[in-house]
This record gives structure tokens, sequence and C-alpha cells, in this order.
């Protein structure tokens, strides 16, 4: 599964979802290397 993770105040990164960590940060691979954030938050559909 796919994950968008907060890299910086004012960047993210996706990629392949690899761990979950027990604080709520996730793990994914980009291709490159991995890294390490906090999941973007799920926006629901306009008109929901």
């Amino acid at each position: 599964m796919f994950a968008t993770i907060k890299t910086g105040s004012h960047s993210s990164a996706q990629g392949l979802r690899i761990l979950q960590h027990a604080d709520g940060r996730v793990t994914i691979s980009t291709g490159r290397g991995t890294l390490t954030g906090f999941p973007v938050g799920h926006m629901l559909p306009m008109g929901v």
C-alpha cells in the first residue's frame, strides 16, 4: 500500500509503506532509499 508522509514543514514524499512505528510514524520505500515521517491525513471527497 502506498503512503504519503510529511518529511519537513513544506515537503512530503510518497512510496510503498514498509513499516508502521508505534509512535504513528511510517517508513516508506521511495525506490532510491527509505524515509520515515508522519502520514499526511486523508481527505474526504467533496460533497460527502
